[in-house]
């Protein structure tokens, strides 16, 4: 199937997802319900393309592939945003979900310096 990012712009707060569909029409239907919009001309579609058929994909893997393609993650507590760089530690930590709990936790520290997150008690073997 083919893969959209859909993001609801209200005028607020802008939710988006990754969508999977045969059309931009019904990526935009689906999107109405999975980003609990309210208005169908608010919500904008763009391709993505290199994420197409991979909605069946493992969660720890898309999120992968997502920070490959640009895409960053801010964590909700103001912390640096998780990006590329952050990929190798992200794998030794066997997903993003404990990724981001060790960052939320302070397991976790960001090295500006280098531009990734790393382990608090010193460990920096991200490669």
């Amino acid at each position: 199937m083919k893969a959209y990012y859909v993001k609801w712009v209200d005028g607020y707060m802008e939710p988006s997802a990754i969508i999977w569909a045969d059309t931009a029409n019904q990526a935009k239907g689906l999107a109405l319900s999975a980003l609990e919009a309210t208005d169908y001309t608010d919500i904008r579609v763009k391709r993505m393309r290199w994420a197409d058929d991979m909605q069946d994909m493992d969660p720890n893997e898309f999120t992968i592939e997502e920070l490959k393609h640009g895409q960053v993650y801010v964590p909700d507590d103001g912390n640096p945003p998780v990006t590329d760089e952050d990929i190798p530690l992200i794998r030794k930590m066997d997903g993003y979900p404990k990724f981001y709990k060790s960052i939320l936790s302070g397991e976790l520290i960001y090295d500006s310096e280098a531009g990734r997150y790393m382990k608090k008690d010193g460990d920096v073997d991200n490669d």
